[in-house]
């Protein structure tokens, strides 16, 4: 008896492909993702870079604008040592005109010191805890300080030369510059320079000038023998603090053997150079 063939047809199973796809989809995706988080953090530190380097570059030039101002002021003050000589003497002409121009000026420099403080404190939001940034701000916060000290400086000279508590001394005629000095006795001691330069001074220091005016006046005197050239005449300041010097000096001040003048002023006094 013949038996009927049965159905061998087998059906297809979809399962395991679906899975590959949507495993590789799901890779892609993480991908993807990952891809635009490292564009998105090269974005953010690329614009932080630029906005770092556009300060420092804002910084800086500000800076060497501000230190070409402060040079150009201090050599207009040495130019000017002639006409603050005239102002001194007529203070209702010249001196005015001076000061209301140095008075501008120290304006200026303190709207740009300001400015350059503001931009360095946006650095410093900016970058904040990085090395680099922190030798850099350092080196900017040395430079506004030392423009601040010079700056009082500028504002003591001009404050002197408005109570008229300042001169300039100038070289008698017919000594060689080379040969004239001044001594500013006050109560650290005595300080002898070039009158008509402004070098390092030579200290001849005095802790107590009750008991050591004696001595201070002898060491004066070995002083002079060992400047070279010879020294001719010799203008001693005398500050009160140091007022202990002037009995020594009128008293044995031919044992010297130069040409001396002698000029009393206030403790405050500015010697203008």
């Amino acid at each position: 008896m013949a038996r009927g063939r049965r159905g061998r047809n087998l059906g297809i199973s979809l399962f395991a492909f679906q899975d590959i796809i949507m495993s590789v989809t799901g890779i892609l995706i993480l991908i993807v993702l990952l891809l635009v988080l490292e564009l998105v953090n090269q974005k953010s530190t690329s614009r932080l870079q630029e906005t770092f380097e556009t300060l420092m570059a804002e910084l800086d030039s500000k800076t060497e604008s501000l230190s070409q101002q402060l040079e150009r002021i201090e050599q207009d003050l040495g130019r000017d040592a002639e006409a603050i000589e005239r102002a001194i003497k007529n203070p209702e002409s010249v001196l005015s005109d001076r000061l209301r121009a140095e008075r501008h000026r120290l304006n200026s420099l303190e709207a740009q010191m300001e400015t350059l403080e503001q931009v360095n404190e946006q650095l410093i939001e900016q970058q904040e805890g990085q090395a680099d940034t922190k030798m850099i701000l350092d080196e900017r916060e040395r430079e506004i300080a030392e423009l601040n000290k010079k700056q009082a400086t500028l504002e003591n000279q001009l404050q002197q030369l408005a109570t008229g508590n300042s001169a300039k001394y100038l070289v008698p005629r017919g000594i060689n510059p080379a040969q004239s000095w001044l001594c500013d006795v006050h109560r650290n001691g005595l300080y002898l320079t070039l009158m008509d330069s402004s070098e390092p001074a030579i200290r001849l220091p005095v802790e107590d000038w009750l008991n050591e005016s004696e001595s201070a006046f002898l060491r004066f005197h070995d002083q002079l023998a060992e400047i070279t050239p010879r020294v001719r005449y010799v203008l001693f300041v005398i500050r009160p603090s140091g007022r202990e010097f002037n009995e020594p000096l009128l008293t044995q001040g031919d044992e010297l053997g130069i040409e001396f003048g002698v000029e009393y002023v206030s403790e405050d006094h500015v010697i203008l150079r």
